[in-house]
């Protein structure tokens, strides 16, 4: 008995995680956040997340009248803490204190 051949395409090995939209419109995965886009999402709705070695695609658990389930696809964070935003993501937010993204953390001081 012989081996078959390898598929065409390689097997995709994907992470598979359920997450909440915080109000900001971030997914929070492997302490770093990830933007969605605000006019796709609801706040405290549970996205999937598919994460490989080298990117993280968020999917809505229904899909849209056209049958699409990915909201967005980032690259995956190097190290901890860290934002990946795409700022189109903010539009529909409302506006005020809620809208733009969050401020950056302010720098130590030195002494």
């Amino acid at each position: 008995m012989a081996l078959k051949p390898l598929p065409p395409t390689p097997y995709l090995v994907a992470e598979r995680h359920l997450r909440p939209v915080g109000k900001d419109c971030l997914v929070a995965f492997g302490a770093n956040l990830y933007s969605v886009p605000a006019r796709k999402v609801r706040p405290r709705q549970l996205v999937e997340i598919r994460a490989t070695k080298s990117q993280v695609m968020l999917h809505s658990a229904v899909a849209s009248a056209d049958g699409e389930t990915l909201l967005a696809s980032h690259p995956r964070a190097i190290g901890r803490r860290v934002r990946i935003i795409e700022e189109a993501h903010w539009n529909g937010l409302p506006t005020g204190r809620d809208a733009g993204p969050p401020p950056a953390c302010p720098a130590p001081a030195s002494s």
